[in-house]
């Protein structure tokens, strides 16, 4: 059975850069609101009207550039 609210994993690379952004420490979330340039990010769910992505850590990068 399907949770209708169940957060839809995307997991694709993006550049996008945004300027006002918020970002959850805790599980470094960053949830974007005004686009402004170019950045990498990965999405990691969107949530009705809010996108959230991953914004990767200096330790990720060096594994994808690995």
């Amino acid at each position: 059975m399907q949770v209708q609210n169940e957060k839809k994993l995307i997991q694709i690379p993006i550049d996008i850069f945004y300027d006002e952004f918020t970002v959850y420490e805790s599980n470094e979330r960053v949830t974007f609101e005004n686009f402004s340039e170019n950045k990498r990010y990965i999405i990691e769910y969107q949530d009705n009207d809010s996108i959230f992505v991953y914004k990767p850590t200096i330790q990720d990068l060096i594994k994808i550039m690995e």
